[in-house]
């Protein structure tokens, strides 16, 4: 299939205004060759002198100088010598040059003969030339973002593997400089570029001290880690682009019936939805004009002209870019109630739900590409247009399949999901890319590391004939939970043949030292807690793959039990003691075990304190003497003499800790021998603004609204629990829950 796309570009650039060299393929076309001498040749530091000088021409683009500015740092850290950059080489001593086209000419490196994100490396009697294409307009001191840097990739890259330099994560604990006293470089003829052309890591950033570590600032961290990680450089939309096309601004008005209808016979048109993102509108798929309106946006982006031709907003890139237009529908997609859409989306046949959708996109792609129109259309498979359509998909259509990925090493539908992206890919005819969810929010049992680089390594190792990149959706609320999860996932994006274990082993080396085991021993135990023995029970939903998590009783008694914990700890213990004479290394394990392991001892201690105010809060629910009507009046003598109970509203829930919430909530409870009664009064200001959702009977989203719920179990370490939700709106979801089911059947 890739001689299909590569067809298709040559037929379809000449319409293009892109740069020289700004091709997009689905599979690498530049070599990656790999020449490099026995001999020492330039010698760079003799008996701690240095014999060095780094050049960047003064015309160089930011990016070369910064390349340049980050050799010499590191050089200079090497060395113990203090190297500035320079624009002229003097000639005198061995220099390394970064982003000098004139030389990369004169040797005969074309530029244009990588694939994005490739460079060249390469000796010469009296210099090292490092060079890659980049844009005159990036700024890798300010920010990151979606433009080209390839001699920054290959500084790192030069630095990597002849200086043996590590950039585990930014800051001084997280990189490795070794000290030399004489250093020389071998002749060198290296050529190289990434596997995969997309490598995106996702993590919200929290703000200092909440969720980062100290040293740096937060966003030096996020641009710093983006740079080192050598994460993509190419925006390729593909999530939620309708949102882009404001549709509710242009067209709520004049055409309502391009919106999803909703049962109660109002639209999807930007008002009175529950979600943030409803302000963008939900389509519907049956609306011809909107189809139109929305290929008349198609031709407009990859024609390359101007917002204002079609009334969009210049925020529309965000969304979609040249050659690429993002048609995958808004989140948590509504379900059009039209006599059109209707019947699909209340088919019980998952595989005419997704026809349906994918028809639409099939629509749209095949009047671009019949139209000559260049570029791509771009969407997620995802929700209910994840399965596989039944019709032909034209080549101008990139998918991305939304999977569990790592999270599911070892859960029961790992060959299930291994098998759906093969199967894409045999459908599609052509590689795919991934949205994967190895996340973990800070509500998702905080505290606890989500440490996963083997599991990483797994998944990702076994998708790679099938995929041309991926997403790593990692929220954590801690950073360094997660920080060999992006290292081993950034190493495998570029080079697919990289060896894990070997990676591994050499972190816990070179960060740790003589504690090398201890540590190793450590953080292989933390991933086996997370990926094996939390994240044991999984369910889909249409927001994607969640987990049924174990109760914090069995978090703290079972997986972090005191046993464990007191071994964890009595590594850590063994680790400092023998890295007691080797300061960085020592450092490194105490850095460890302030800024990550005590969030475990953290955790440890709120669960103990928690039980101990489970057991101090107890209320009582009296037996009735009488008949009770359950009508909400309260007016028999047993609702009199029962009780009130105020509920506490949550911290968070308001603008400041000491600030008291504006409403309350109280409740009131009897039993007899039948039944339980629960009274609630939910003090509510402005019930005229109160959104209410017509929800079926059981729906779970029903959570998102006005309601009251009641969970009921034998006792906190139950793992059956009864859950009743009651809408303001009158709707009702009553669940049996245990680990990994939902329990909608039982009512």
């Amino acid at each position: 299939m890739l001689s299909k796309y590569q067809f298709c570009i040559m037929l379809l650039l000449p319409g293009l205004l892109w740069a020289a060299g700004e091709r997009f393929t689905l599979n690498p076309v530049s070599p990656r060759s790999i020449r490099v001498g026995q001999e020492s040749r330039l010698s760079l530091c003799h008996q701690g002198q240095p014999t060095v000088e780094v050049v960047y021409p003064g015309k160089a683009s930011p990016v070369a100088k910064y390349a340049a500015e980050e050799v010499a740092l590191r050089l200079s850290q090497a060395f113990n010598c203090d190297i500035k950059p320079v624009t002229v080489a003097s000639g005198s001593v061995p220099a390394i040059i970064l982003g000098d086209q004139e030389l990369a000419a004169k040797h005969g490196l074309d530029l244009n003969a990588l694939d994005r994100d490739g460079y060249y490396i390469k000796t010469f009697p009296n210099y090292c030339l490092i060079i890659g294409r980049d844009d005159p307009n990036g700024r890798p001191g300010k920010r990151t973002g979606y433009y080209e840097r390839a001699t920054l990739f290959g500084a790192y890259e030069f630095l990597e593997r002849f200086l043996g330099v590590r950039y585990y994560f930014p800051g001084e604990i997280g990189t490795v400089v070794p000290e030399y006293q004489n250093f020389a470089l071998p002749d060198i003829d290296l050529t190289d570029r990434p596997d995969n052309q997309y490598r995106s890591i996702y993590t919200v950033q929290l703000g200092k001290g909440k969720y980062l570590y100290p040293g740096l600032e937060p966003a030096d961290i996020s641009r710093e880690s983006n740079l080192q990680l050598r994460q993509n450089t190419r925006r390729i939309p593909n999530c939620h682009g309708i949102n882009g096309l404001q549709l509710p601004q242009r067209f709520a008005k004049e055409h309502p019936e391009y919106f999803a209808l909703r049962a109660n016979g109002t639209r999807e048109d930007g008002t009175g939805g529950v979600r943030s993102d409803s302000v963008y509108g939900h389509v519907c798929f049956s609306a011809p004009g909107l189809k139109n309106e929305i290929y008349l946006d198609a031709e407009a982006l990859l024609l390359g002209k101007s917002h204002k031709d079609r009334g969009l907003p210049r925020s529309w890139a965000n969304h979609h870019e040249a050659p690429f237009f993002n048609l995958m529908p808004n989140d948590a997609m509504a379900r059009c109630q039209c006599d059109g859409c209707r019947p699909y989306f209340q088919s019980k046949d998952p595989q005419q739900t997704s026809d349906f959708i994918w028809s639409w996109y099939c629509d749209i792609a095949k009047r671009l590409k019949d139209n000559n129109i260049p570029g791509y259309v771009t969407t997620m498979a995802y929700d209910v247009y994840r399965p596989i359509p039944t019709l032909d998909l034209p080549d101008n259509i990139i998918v991305m399949l939304a999977q569990s990925g790592p999270w599911r090493e070892f859960g029961p539908n790992k060959d299930k999901d291994d098998a759906l992206v093969a199967a894409w890919k045999n459908k599609l005819g052509a590689k795919l890319y991934l949205w994967t969810y190895p996340t973990k929010i800070g509500s998702m049992l905080p505290g606890i590391p989500n440490v996963a680089p083997r599991a990483t390594a797994s998944y990702f190792k076994r998708q790679a004939p099938h995929i041309f990149g991926a997403f790593y959706e990692a929220e954590t609320d801690v950073w360094l939970f997660g920080h060999l999860n992006y290292y081993v996932f950034s190493k495998l994006m570029w080079d697919n043949d990289t060896d894990v274990d070997a990676l591994l082993q050499e972190y816990c080396r070179l960060m740790y030292g003589p504690a090398e085991q201890e540590m190793l021993e450590f953080f292989d135990s933390l991933e086996k807690h997370w990926i094996q023995d939390v994240l044991t029970n999984f369910y889909d939903t249409p927001e994607g793959p969640k987990t049924a998590l174990p109760s914090l009783h069995e978090v703290w008694t079972k997986i972090f039990s005191p046993a464990e914990c007191a071994r964890l700890t009595a590594l850590l213990d063994q680790a400092e003691q023998k890295t007691a004479a080797v300061p960085k290394a020592a450092a490194r394990v105490k850095f460890m075990r302030t800024e990550l392991w005590q969030h475990v001892e953290d955790g440890f201690a709120h669960y103990q304190k928690t039980i101990s105010d489970i057991s101090a809060w107890k209320t009582v629910m009296p037996e009735t003497k009488t008949e009770i009507i359950p009508d909400g009046k309260l007016d028999e003598a047993d609702w009199q003499d029962a009780p009130w109970i105020g509920l506490i509203p949550r911290v968070v829930n308001t603008v400041k800790e000491d600030e008291p919430a504006e409403v309350h909530t109280r409740i009131k409870m009897l039993h007899d021998q039948q039944f339980f009664y629960f009274a609630f009064i939910c003090e509510e200001p402005n019930t005229e603004a109160m959104a209410e959702v017509q929800r079926q009977f059981d729906e779970i989203e029903l959570w998102k609204d006005n309601v009251v719920e009641i969970f009921l179990a034998a006792n906190h370490q139950s793992r059956i629990v009864y859950q009743f939700m009651i809408g303001s709106s009158g709707c009702r979801t009553d669940l049996r829950k245990s680990p990994g089911h939902l329990g909608k059947e039982w009512n």
